[in-house]
């Protein structure tokens, strides 16, 4: 559902995994995502993450109930990644990369 808080010309790029085709997914006013405009397109989403550009490392990005913060930086310029839950790993493991 949208609300009056989404900037419609402010969107996170997310993906499943780094061959998947990519989804724009619009961020709030105050810069935060809606973990349910994230699981529109993944209901088993449990989060996101991305590659760390310095180390190539993956960083997990803050999650507070329903509210995804956005990381030191912000949206801009990152391509960020779903975490699923997954039955192997429990409700906060499984990023499928």
């Amino acid at each position: 559902m949208m609300t009056d808080n989404v900037n419609l010309d402010y969107y996170v790029c997310i993906s499943g995994s780094e061959t998947e085709k990519r989804i724009k997914v619009p961020v709030e006013n105050d810069e935060l995502v809606l973990l349910s405009m994230v699981r529109n397109h993944f209901p088993l989403a449990v989060g996101l993450n991305f590659r760390n550009p310095t180390n190539s490392d993956f960083s997990e990005v803050i999650l507070e109930g329903e509210i995804i913060y956005p990381p030191n930086g912000g949206w801009s310029n990152k391509i960020f990644l779903v975490s699923f839950l997954t039955l192997q790993s429990g409700p906060w493991c499984g990023c499928s990369v």
